[in-house]
């Protein structure tokens, strides 16, 4: 899962230099949960946006920050190159994810610098749930994280029929961060007990 994540991240550096934002900044926005939308008004009235909805040269400067961040290697073997041509075959799918990433990635990553954590975590995402905020997994895994409900109930995550706190990503990011959970070494934990290590 590290590896991945790491491989991962390195196609995505290159797939973002190049890509094309075509949402307004209002439509990012929308997809950010209630509790979520203060987070991201309080990034979008400082960010320097152009007319098109991109924001001025510092997409390319997030990719490339997160990506000096990285402290695990890439191994080089059979899974992880046969991981990488799949993700190198289906662009559209990374741009896809980043499109979705957009709206959190630069508060999630202002967060885990803040925090001191390993910037591998804001990569977790993208494996775990593509970015999607509704993901649920078999396990009843829910949001960006993928937490379960246990797990979400021991972070103090509300979770009602009407709403699960789990799909907030500022929320239930505040919650785990908060916690122990997100250390280095819980985080390498979590990747071998879900058997996604490498």
């Amino acid at each position: 899962m590290k590896a991945r994540a790491i491989l991962l991240a390195s196609v995505l550096l290159v797939g973002c230099q190049a890509s094309k934002h075509d949402d307004t900044v209002e439509q990012r926005a929308q997809s950010l949960s209630a509790a979520g939308q203060g987070e991201a008004g309080k990034f979008t009235s400082q960010a320097r946006w152009l007319d098109d909805g991109t924001f001025y040269a510092q997409d390319q400067d997030l990719w490339t920050s997160i990506g000096d961040e990285l402290k695990m290697g890439i191994p080089d073997n059979p899974r992880i190159r046969e991981q990488k041509q799949k993700y190198l075959r289906n662009k559209s799918y990374l741009h896809d994810v980043t499109l979705r990433a957009e709206p959190y990635m630069y508060w999630i990553a202002g967060q885990v610098k803040k925090r001191n954590m390993p910037m591998e975590l804001v990569l977790l995402p993208i494996v775990e749930s593509a970015f999607d905020p509704h993901a649920t997994s078999g396990a009843n895994a829910a949001g960006i994280w993928q937490i379960i409900p246990s797990t979400g109930r021991n972070y103090g995550l509300k979770q009602t029929r009407s709403y699960d706190a789990r799909r907030d990503v500022v929320v239930s990011t505040t919650a785990g961060a908060g916690h122990d959970a997100t250390s280095e070494q819980n985080v390498r934990r979590r990747l071998v007990v879900n058997g996604r290590s490498l």
